[in-house]
């Protein structure tokens, strides 16, 4: 199994859009650049690129499997590689939706993967599609850490809001004018980042003024997990499965001086597997609301 392909099991809807040479894959036609990103994925770079257009989602599928393959590059199927993952079993047939909303091609050892959202999440009857082009790293050495498979986000948030935990990868960023949200994961324990951050918010102005402790539930014993929990642009009857599932959660809710709020959510999930290791980890998720 490809790292790109691992990582796309991982968190398939962060593993997004890129860049291309526009001079030789053309753009839809009426399609707008709305944000760009640099993206580390299984080790290797990744530029990303987010476009909107009026056409919709088929239209532009249609242009990038009719030019694409017309220019050398060769489809691939995520449903094969999926299937011959060891140790997890997939119902790929209610998988079918998420799927088919991704593209894969490969031509000369560059990849390039290109998933849509689904129509009018922006608030308009635009289709927007994000775009993934890099080289994947094939080389032989030591296996990749459980981080190196996360699809990385290289460029930092423009705000500096919290303390960043020591060596947690930046997998999802949100900036807006008065809200600014950025998803973390850590391998380290959950107990361990919230002792972090309830000792180094303070020093960067923030007070602890209320959340939920870290509490622990368990899923299940065994059998088949809902993957939409863990991927959230996947349908809810995609199942995965597992040997068994717990997770823990709990937040944390700071105030400045400005009034402003800076939520922290910590949420860590083990499978009892293996196979899967970045669901093995501690995600941290940043939101911040300045107050007008």
């Amino acid at each position: 199994m490809s790292v790109v392909t691992a990582a796309l099991l991982i968190m398939p809807s962060v593993i997004l859009a890129a860049w291309w040479d526009a001079s030789a894959i053309p753009l839809p036609s009426g399609a707008e650049k709305e944000m760009e990103q640099k993206r580390k994925i299984g080790g290797s770079e990744f530029d990303f690129d987010f476009y909107s257009t009026l056409q919709d989602i088929e239209s532009v599928k249609k242009f990038y499997q009719l030019q694409l393959t017309q220019s050398g590059w060769k489809e691939k199927r995520l449903a094969d590689d999926l299937a011959n993952l060891k140790g997890v079993q997939i119902d790929l047939a209610s998988l079918s939706q998420s799927l088919d909303a991704n593209l894969m091609f490969e031509k000369n050892g560059e990849t390039l993967m290109i998933n849509f959202l689904p129509r009018g999440t922006g608030g308009d009857k635009k289709t927007r599609f994000m775009v993934a082009k890099g080289t994947v790293n094939t080389a032989s050495g030591p296996a990749l850490a459980e981080q190196d498979m996360l699809p990385q986000i290289m460029t930092k948030p423009k705000k500096d809001i919290a303390p960043v935990y020591p060596g947690a990868a930046l997998v999802m960023l949100t900036e807006g004018p008065l809200i600014t949200q950025a998803t973390y994961m850590t391998k380290d324990n959950i107990e361990r980042v919230a002792d972090f951050y309830k000792s180094k918010m303070p020093s960067a102005g923030w007070s602890l003024t209320g959340g939920t402790p870290i509490e622990k539930s368990n899923h299940s014993d065994a059998g088949a997990y809902d993957i939409s929990k863990l991927c959230p642009s996947c349908p809810k009857d995609a199942l995965m499965q597992a040997q068994s599932l717990e997770t823990w959660a709990g937040e944390m809710e700071f105030s400045n001086s400005q009034k402003d709020t800076c939520r922290i959510y910590l949420s860590q999930t083990n499978t009892g597997s293996d196979v899967n290791q970045a669901v093995n980890m501690t995600t941290i998720v940043v939101y911040y609301e300045e107050n007008k």
